[in-house]
């Protein structure tokens, strides 16, 4: 649905597809930080013992606050942007 809202000229609608996309890879960047970080610092730097990873997490990073801000300033950005080139197609190409 949020594929279909994209392709809209309803600002509301494409907001929303935005905000869903944004909040998506959001959290795939995280969880590809994440495993890279444990898998760096498990190779690495065995001195970090692996019960000690969330407690790390939790200290350096707080990730609601973060992807908040993320997904916001995508939703600020990115809205207006395909909102216009849905109503003016020949801003860009599309290949269909």
């Amino acid at each position: 649905m949020a594929a279909n809202w994209l392709q809209t000229v309803d600002y509301r609608k494409i907001a929303f597809g935005v905000a869903i996309f944004a909040f998506i890879g959001t959290m795939i960047q995280h969880l590809t930080g994440n495993i890279l970080f444990e898998a760096v610092l498990g190779q690495v730097a065995t001195y970090i013992p692996a019960a000690a990873y969330p407690g790390i997490w939790t200290r350096v990073f707080f990730y609601p606050v973060e992807i908040l801000i993320l997904v916001i300033s995508a939703v600020l950005v990115g809205t207006p942007l395909v909102y216009l080139f849905n109503k003016f197609p020949f801003l860009y190409r599309r290949h269909e």
